[in-house]
């Protein structure tokens, strides 16, 4: 729920969660590049995590129509 809000917080700790992954790699580079990089996976992240909570709704929703029962011919 707090990720769907995109809140500063829910940001900061995906991003902060990101970087600590990432630690090795991201040390490396200048803070401007570090900063894109990090924003870069957190729209991708973002973006991946939406997409499949909407499949999960849509899901959910087809389950909660009723089945309609075959009929003999």
């Amino acid at each position: 729920y707090v990720f769907l809000k995109n809140t500063k917080a829910a940001r900061l700790l995906i991003k902060k969660r990101l970087y600590e992954k990432n630690k090795d790699g991201l040390d490396d580079l200048d803070a401007a590049i570090k900063k894109d990089k990090l924003q870069t996976a957190y729209d991708n992240y973002h973006l991946e995590y939406s997409n499949l909570i909407k499949g999960l709704r849509l899901k959910d929703n087809f389950e909660d129509e009723p089945v309609a029962k075959k009929q003999k011919v």
